[in-house]
């Protein structure tokens, strides 16, 4: 559901129904139910097409089976629910025509392709019921609507009217004497969500937009911690080289460090070094500019006095 929009998305032979108020003139309480869903029964002419055209059977029950059931008094083959065989073999023997995960029946036409219906929702939908087979095998859906309407007007809560309708149709197997289905259901009351889907999207575009706020201030502080860095990076660097290399160069050519180009910085260095190196005297090193160690240059000195003082 989103908006005003809701799609069913079905496989398999469960159902979903909507409930309407029709809002008849004198009779505000005017209910009907609607079908959204197909049941996907192999019996459905288009899905027993598909089936026989894979090479599936459609039957009540296996060809080889039927005069063992009809000897059975307890059983009869009109009784049985039409069922998907393979022309050999006893399986797969399943009751729909549409399933997920039965590989074995998806060699004689099972699918499990879905069908999708679309329902535009008005003021008049009030509940969705969404209910397996074994609801609707004892119910039929203007009996659904009928057994509801009495807790709907009574304001039942849609989690307890479908437990309600869940028990009622236990019983109804049990009566029955046979074999009870599987029986789920949910109800839904149809305001309820369409009020809470639309906070959501409220809610999802305003984190979007606080999100989009916060990452483009995020950038903008980004950029300027980025820049300022830069320039300190180059002010440090211009401080560096600025004090060995003004001592054999006028300060002209490092006219690119008050630009901030720190590769400007670097190539000027660089000149200025070799061609120091390059007017430097043989044998002059120029790598090692450090002064003599203290003691080497006492030593120095108590020589030129002892010759000093031999010459006197």
């Amino acid at each position: 559901m989103k908006e005003n929009s809701l799609k069913v998305i079905n496989a398999g032979d469960s159902r979903c129904c909507l409930i309407q108020n029709e809002f008849l003139p004198g009779d505000p309480t005017t209910y009907n139910i609607v079908q959204l869903s197909t049941d996907h029964k192999p019996n459905n002419v288009l899905e027993r097409n598909r089936i026989e055209s894979k090479g599936g059977i459609v039957d009540r029950c296996h060809e080889r089976d039927k005069n063992r059931v009809n000897g059975d008094r307890r059983l009869s083959v009109n009784g049985l629910p039409h069922r998907v065989w393979r022309p050999l073999g006893d399986g797969p023997g399943l009751a729909m025509s549409r399933s997920l995960g039965d590989v074995e029946a998806t060699a004689v036409g099972v699918t499990p392709d879905p069908e999708v219906t679309e329902h535009h929702i008005c003021e008049r939908d009030q509940f969705l019921i969404c209910a397996s087979d074994g609801i609707w095998d004892v119910f039929t859906n203007q009996q659904v609507l009928e057994y509801l309407l009495t807790h709907i007007r009574s304001k039942v809560a849609p989690m307890k009217m479908a437990q309600l309708l869940c028990k009622t149709a236990q019983r109804k197997w049990l009566e029955s004497k046979s074999m009870t289905d599987d029986i789920s259901c949910v109800i839904l009351n149809i305001p309820e969500l369409a009020a809470h889907s639309e906070k959501l999207e409220k809610e999802k575009h305003q984190n979007k937009g606080n999100r989009d706020q916060t990452n483009g201030q995020a950038q903008q502080d980004g950029g300027g911690h980025k820049l300022d860095s830069l320039r300190h990076s180059t002010s440090s660097s211009s401080a560096h080289h600025r004090g060995p290399a003004r001592a054999r160069s006028s300060g002209s050519d490092f006219s690119a460090a008050n630009n901030g180009s720190l590769l400007d910085i670097s190539r000027a260095a660089a000149g200025e070094w070799l061609a120091g190196a390059a007017a430097a005297p043989p044998g002059d090193d120029l790598s090692d500019s450090s002064p003599e160690p203290r003691e080497e240059r006492g030593a120095g000195r108590r020589r030129r006095r002892r010759g000093e003082a031999a010459g006197t």
